[in-house]
């Protein structure tokens, strides 16, 4: 898909752009510093190539007819447009679909410039990527059917669903390393989108769902325990080492979500869900990780 900015108004057209399966973050390769300046070839080419994450509505998801859409999706296409203005020149969006994983090998491979989607900076995903500022604050918390009491304290988890290769797949496994298994464990299973996993623990092929309370979708029949399990910092991803091209996102970051953010989040499914940690994150801007809590 092609986006492109302009300093007039932007002209859009679309292609296909394919995305391949690829190995988890964890396995992709080992990123030094850039060889190539992203802003040089931004600058040089026209093309900003974005990989915008599938199935993480309300932030970035795609809808009839692969349109692009989320809060991300419009936070990275209002940075592109600043770009556009800060130097000078038209940048065209080429879109790639990714996934969690896929997102951390095209970038060590330079298959896309930049990631918009929901992903959590961790000091372990330092080791292979670099973060832009912090642009939304989340956290993951643990769902459960409602009326079953049982689930509701934290003191059982029966049968554990969370999605595959996150940060709460691996707090999974390390509270199934501290507890005691049965009765508090009994199993635990991936789903690879958010609503399957809420449709996994309505039809009770699971008891709690540890997941990012802002992505899963609202449903009745499920409720969350009180106490959230971590503070998750969403930022956008870029190639380790990027500094210079880090610098560019960050600063047009920071002008559009002081000056746009609410509004943006209104349009994009986040009315009334901007806590105050997203709101001094777009005051005092910061690019600190998640604190190491699993």
């Amino acid at each position: 898909m092609w986006f492109k900015f302009s300093l007039l108004p932007a002209v859009i057209g679309f292609a296909l752009v394919s995305s391949a399966a690829a190995q988890s973050p964890a396995a992709a390769p080992a990123a030094s510093a850039v060889a190539v300046s992203t802003i040089a070839s931004i600058k040089s080419s026209g093309t900003i190539r974005i990989g915008l994450r599938q199935g993480a509505a309300p932030f970035s998801y795609f809808e009839a007819g692969d349109k692009p859409a989320g809060f991300s999706w419009a936070l990275c296409s209002a940075i592109v447009q600043e770009m556009s203005r800060d130097l000078g020149v038209p940048i065209a969006i080429k879109i790639t679909p990714v996934d969690l994983k896929s997102s951390f090998e095209k970038l060590a491979a330079g298959s896309i410039d930049l990631q918009c989607g929901s992903t959590t900076h961790t000091l372990e995903r330092e080791k292979i990527a670099g973060f832009s500022n912090t642009f939304f604050v989340a956290g993951i918390r643990i769902a459960y059917r409602k009326g079953e009491a049982e689930f509701a304290n934290g003191q059982r988890y029966g049968r554990v669903l969370a999605l595959e290769n996150s940060t709460a797949a691996t707090i999974v496994n390390r509270r199934v390393g501290e507890t005691p298994q049965p009765p508090y464990f009994l199993g635990r299973t991936v789903f690879k989108s958010y609503q399957e996993g809420v449709d996994k623990l309505k039809a009770k092929q699971g008891d709690t769902l540890f997941a990012d309370a802002v992505l899963l979708p609202l449903d009745d029949a499920i409720e969350f325990q009180d106490k959230p399990v971590t503070v998750e910092p969403y930022a956008l991803l870029t190639r380790k080492g990027d500094t210079e091209f880090i610098a560019a996102v960050n600063k047009a970051m920071a002008k559009v979500l002081a000056t746009r953010g609410e509004a943006m989040a209104a349009e994009n499914g986040l009315k009334g869900r901007i806590n105050g940690l997203t709101r001094d994150a777009w005051r005092r801007p910061s690019s600190d990780a998640a604190l190491s809590l699993y």
